[in-house]
């Protein structure tokens, strides 16, 4: 269990050195590149960006998997509690994560400028519903 723990502290000293430069020029599957977009932006107009890979800043807020089930219950979307966490920033509810990689998220605290890359997987309710690859908190300034 303590190697597990370590392991996990590791890797997320690692992937919170990685600074957003480096995150945009990241290709994604098909081969393109990702799109750095304002969380402004992406909630005014995330059909815009419907299937495309996206790179954002936000601020954590929380985590939950009750909200999957309580408030997007019937709605056309592949996440559900059993295998998704979702994250919410102060602009953006619809972030969601493999529960696979929450150790990503575990060392931010709310209130913690954060950068996240990930797919916008539906625009359902005019709101982007965003399958997140990766969450780094973002360099101080």
């Amino acid at each position: 269990m303590k190697k597990i723990i370590f392991v996990a502290i590791i890797f997320g000293a690692f992937l919170l050195s990685k600074p957003l430069a480096i995150l945009a020029q990241e290709s994604t599957n098909s081969g393109g590149e990702a799109i750095s977009v304002s969380e402004k932006c992406l909630k005014e107009g995330p059909c815009c960006y419907l299937g495309k890979y996206i790179v954002t800043e936000g601020v954590y807020l929380d985590t939950s998997t009750a909200i999957l089930d309580d408030w997007y219950h019937g709605c056309d979307t592949r996440f559900s509690s059993r295998d998704f966490l979702n994250f919410r920033t102060n602009e953006i509810f619809q972030y969601f994560m493999e529960q696979c990689k929450a150790e990503l998220i575990c060392p931010l605290k709310a209130g913690d400028k954060i950068t996240i890359s990930g797919w916008v997987e539906s625009c359902e309710d005019k709101r982007p519903w965003i399958l997140v690859n990766s969450v780094v908190k973002a360099p101080s300034e």
